[in-house]
């Protein structure tokens, strides 16, 4: 069955604002009972808000390369850049939550816990935004619309 494009874009929407409204309720929890604070949930949380700001990165970009406008492509080529650094660091903090289970098994009994900032430093900065810009900036140089901003 062939979708038309009208559909499934609105099927993208549809998932991305149920996606949103679930996330932020689910941070709201997490932030507003002081009694879920421990470090399993607030890298739980961390996750969570990756998602949350790759939903509206996405729904933004999306909504932005429709657009036949100069400056509105601008924008979505740096999201599209923004977008990349967002599904990096979904996977580093879903390597951080298994990071944290391991250690939680392995080394029960040990005193020398991980703390934060160490995983916040692995979650947010592993994925830096420098290590795309060059991958990023080939491809957007070969376009010429994207280059100039009018078709060629």
């Amino acid at each position: 069955v062939l979708w038309d494009m009208r559909d499934a874009v609105t099927v993208y929407y549809v998932g991305y604002g149920i996606s949103l409204i679930a996330l932020s309720l689910a941070l709201w929890i997490f932030i507003y009972f002081k009694e879920l604070r421990c470090l399993r949930n607030t890298i739980h949380a961390n996750l969570m808000f990756t998602y949350l700001l790759l939903d509206i990165t996405w729904i933004c970009t999306a909504k932005l390369q429709s657009s036949q406008n100069y400056i509105a492509n601008r924008i979505a080529c740096f999201l599209t850049i923004f977008l990349t650094y967002l599904m990096g660091t979904n996977f580093f903090w879903m390597f951080v939550e298994g990071l944290y289970l391991f250690i939680l098994v392995v080394k029960t009994f040990t005193v020398d816990n991980i703390k934060m900032y160490v995983y916040a430093l692995i979650g947010w900065e592993s994925k830096n935004v420098e290590q795309d810009l060059p991958k990023q900036d080939t491809t957007v140089e070969q376009d010429p619309y994207v280059r100039s901003g009018r078709p060629e």
